[in-house]
Formats: C-alpha cells, structure tokens, sequence
C-alpha cells in the first residue's frame, strides 16, 4: 500500500500559503480531501501531529466518507477547547518572527534548537527519546 506524506500548505518545503478566506476548518478540510482527489485516492489513514493531527480530526468529522482511520501524535493543535498555544506557537504566528522563521525553515538546524521544536511538538519525553536512539545507533 502506498504511503504519501505530503507538507501542508505554507510548511516545510510547501510554498508560502496566506490562511485567509474561508474557515480554517472548511480550509483543513480542503487540503486533505484535495490531496486525496489530486491522487486518486477515495479513502486515506492519516498520521498526524499537531497542525496535521488537527487537519485529520476535522476531516473525519467533515467528510468521514474519505477517511478510513487516524493517528493522532502529540497534541493536535488547538482543535479542543482547552487546549493553548505555546510561546513559540504565538511568536510563529506574528507577522514578522512567523516570515523570518518561514525564510528560515530551509536553513541547517543546530541540534540543541532542533531538539526545543521536537520537544514542543512532540513533548519532551518524545524528544528525549529521539536524541537517545540517535545516541545509541552511533556507538
């Protein structure tokens, strides 16, 4: 079975995206059920985190037809009322620090910052675990 991981639109390699017009849901909703059409394919598992995990929740709810299951890593944004940004999430988002960290994604990460990004998205076990399997396949 095949397996795509396609970057979401203004992230990772995706070129820069303005979130603006409709709803983010309806938006969400969009990207993935286009991703799905543009491949042919009726119905998907997704494994997502944060954003990604949010997107996949809000498509299972919107159009359930299209989605046969999701894995849901880490907290998936801030679909749960609860739920509040970090720091960093609201610093990303302002208008400068988020195009000078969009100019910047491509860049080489220093480890230690590298190590922060995955602790705030994943938590600091899952980061500290990563590092320590890095560690481990070295030796």
């Amino acid at each position: 079975m095949p397996s795509f991981g396609p970057d979401l639109p203004g992230h990772a390699l995706a070129p820069p995206f303005r979130w603006q017009g409709a709803p983010l849901r309806e938006l969400a909703v969009g990207v993935l059920t286009g991703v799905l059409d543009g491949l042919g394919i009726e119905r998907a598992t997704f494994v997502g985190n944060s954003l990604g995990g949010m997107f996949t929740l809000w498509t299972a709810l919107d159009a359930p037809e299209r989605v046969v299951g999701g894995v849901i890593i880490g907290q998936p944004a801030v679909v749960f009322a609860a739920a509040r940004g970090n720091f960093m999430m609201f610093a990303l988002a302002s208008p400068v620090v988020g195009r000078v960290a969009q100019w910047a994604a491509p860049l080489p990460m220093p480890r230690p910052v590298a190590r922060q990004f995955l602790a705030n998205a994943l938590g600091r076990p899952a980061a500290q675990r990563s590092d320590h399997r890095r560690r481990s396949r070295c030796r």
